[in-house]
């Protein structure tokens, strides 16, 4: 036996879907997304920054040995990976 959707419930979920898009559209949750987007695009980089310069400190010994290579490898591939070892490498020869 197939069970249809009576009339009713087509149209109650009409008017829920009708709420749902009011809703986003009166929240202005397009523009707020956009900004949060572009904040966190700037906030990106001192974030990472920090990062770096902490897992220099922590990690600096197996960076040089290259053991923070392959966990770093899983999340962002090797080029990237590759760039942030010789970060942690240089921020731990510099002494700073």
């Amino acid at each position: 036996m197939k069970k249809y959707l009576s009339k009713q419930a087509i149209k109650d979920s009409f008017t829920i879907l009708k709420a749902a898009f009011n809703g986003f559209v009166n929240d202005l949750a397009l523009k707020y997304s956009a900004s949060l987007a572009f904040y966190t695009i700037f906030s990106l980089a001192p974030l990472l920054l920090l990062t770096i310069s902490l897992a220099g400190i922590f990690l600096g010994k197996d960076a040089i040995q290259g053991k923070v290579f392959a966990e770093i490898n899983g999340f962002v591939g090797n080029d990237a990976a590759k760039q942030v070892q010789d970060m942690i490498k240089h921020l731990q020869m510099s002494g700073k």
